[in-house]
Formats: structure tokens, sequence, C-alpha cells
């Protein structure tokens, strides 16, 4: 079969991200069906914020991408990041669970066609340095911190450092996880419930 030419050397292959961007449906949508039966939290962010949250960053990464596609400058979000995930926030007024994991969902198959599309190139987001980075960042990796949050907070620890470990794992036959975002032993560290939500910085988006 050959290497695929869109594939810088030492970058993620096509099939492997493609592997990884898919394991998120089912994660997210076993989520979103345990969580429906979840009382409210009494602190942090309830799972309709976290899927709208993780909506939010998918349809800003998916917007990038297109803007790199079509050979426009990328626009980044600017400013303080926990700021804008909380001035965001407002918008999850009203919306429904389901309805926050549907917008998710969509911009996940859409970030999916684009990097069929466009494969690994350079690519300027946050911390990362190509779309094959930026992609692994925003929609695997990004989304298991957030759901790791949520069993810290329905009382699940141990549950929450399992899905971490887990991502790990799958993670380093891909891209070293240090690269992605920092060692695994005080990433988990950061697995607590949060007390205004989880606040990441722009690391995972």
């Amino acid at each position: 079969a050959g290497a695929d030419p869109r594939v810088a050397p030492g970058r993620p292959a096509m099939k492997d991200v493609v592997s990884r961007l898919r394991k998120p449906r089912d994660l997210e949508k076993a989520f979103v069906a345990e969580a429906a039966a979840q009382p409210a939290p009494s602190a942090g962010w309830t799972p309709t914020m976290t899927m709208f949250h993780l909506a939010r960053w998918r349809d800003r990464l998916w917007n990038g991408l297109t803007e790199l596609a079509a050979e426009r400058p990328v626009n980044a979000a600017p400013g303080n990041i926990d700021e804008l995930n909380d001035a965001e926030m407002a918008g999850a007024t009203g919306v429904s669970l389901a309805d926050a994991a549907a917008q998710s969902e969509v911009a996940l198959t859409s970030i999916i066609a684009m990097w069929e599309t466009i494969g690994d190139q350079p690519f300027s987001w946050f911390i990362s340095e190509s779309t094959g980075e930026a992609i692994l960042r925003n929609s695997y990796l990004h989304p298991r911190i957030h759901l790791a949050d949520q069993f810290v907070q329905w009382g699940e620890a141990a549950r929450g450092r399992r899905l971490t470990d887990e991502t790990w794992s799958e993670l380093r036959p891909v891209e070293d996880p240090t690269r992605l975002l920092g060692a695994p032993t005080s990433h988990r560290a950061a697995h607590r419930p949060p007390q205004h939500g989880p606040h990441h910085g722009a690391a995972t988006h």
C-alpha cells in the first residue's frame, strides 16, 4: 500500500487518527445515555454544559481547518481561553443534553471528513503544529478529559482514572502523549471536581 504521501515522517497516519476519532462517538453516546439519569451536580459543569463545550470547540476547529483548506488566514480564538469558555457557556442555557450531544456529533463528523480530505499538514492551532495534532487534541483527548472530570463529579474517581490511563495507552502508538499534553501523572492529578467548570487552558483545544 505504501506510505500516505500526506503524512510527514513521524506524524500520525490517517488511518490511526480516523480510528481514534471514531471511538469518541460510542464513548460520548454511552456517557450521554448514562448522564441523563444522573442528578444535577452541586458544583462544576453539568453533562449538558460539557457536551455544549465540546461542540463549540469542535465547530471552532472545523472553521480553522476550513480556512486552511481554502488557503485563508487561520483565526484561532483570541484572548484568555478560560474566560472565553465561561462567557460562551451562557449559550448553553435552555439547550437539552440530547441537542448538545447531537451538535457535538455533527461537528465531529465534519472534522473527520475534513481530515480525510486534507490529511496531515502544517497547521498552527494554539500549541499544535499540524492538523493531526490539533484534531487529536480537540476531538479525542479533549472530550476524554471532560468525561473523566464528569466521572469524578459522579463520585467515580477510579473510573475517571481508568479512562485517563486508557487514553494515554491508545495515544502512544500515534503520538507521544507528553507532546500532546504533559506527563500522564500530572494530568491525572487534574481530575478533581472543578469549582467552576474544568479549566485546562488551550492545550487540548
